[in-house]
């Protein structure tokens, strides 16, 4: 995966969170779900949820970034 597709993947879960929908990461241990309200949240605490670093696209997981390119996403 490229810069730019780490930030077009970026865009197009930003877009569907914006919308109001949910976002499903899922791996094969876990399923981790992502709604407005938590990006809401994230925002209010000052924090940002997702980021692109480098060729990567990451998601805060307490006061680390894990990174989710291997993911599968849903969108609800």
């Amino acid at each position: 995966m490229n810069h730019t597709a780490a930030a077009e993947r970026l865009e197009y879960i930003t877009n569907a969170l914006n919308a109001g929908k949910s976002v499903i990461f899922s791996t094969y241990m876990r399923h981790i779900k992502v709604t407005p309200k938590t990006v809401a949240t994230w925002k209010k605490s000052g924090y940002t949820l997702f980021k692109v670093s480098g060729n990567r696209l990451l998601m805060a997981s307490g006061k680390n970034f894990i990174c989710i390119d291997g993911c599968t996403i849903n969108i609800y």
